[in-house]
């Protein structure tokens, strides 16, 4: 059985970036995480997550905790 599941976002040609970083940042909340992307004036992006069993929770990406800055003074 495969260990992960995929799904590709789509983003046509002449439509605004904005709603698709929105996307994209709630897919990553929901543990996907962005693996590929190509086009030229459409953009594909390929995400996958760990496939879930029956009743398990979505797993949230642990990469996005805040991480300090060193003070620059």
């Amino acid at each position: 059985m495969a260990a992960f599941e995929y799904r590709i976002e789509h983003r046509p040609a002449g439509t605004r970036m904005g709603p698709m970083n929105d996307r994209l940042e709630g897919l990553v909340e929901e543990g996907w995480e962005p693996i590929m992307m190509a086009g030229d004036n459409e953009l594909y992006i390929m995400m996958r997550r760990p496939k879930r069993e029956a009743g398990q929770p979505a797993r949230v990406a642990e990469a996005t905790a805040a991480v300090p800055v060193a003070d620059q003074q």
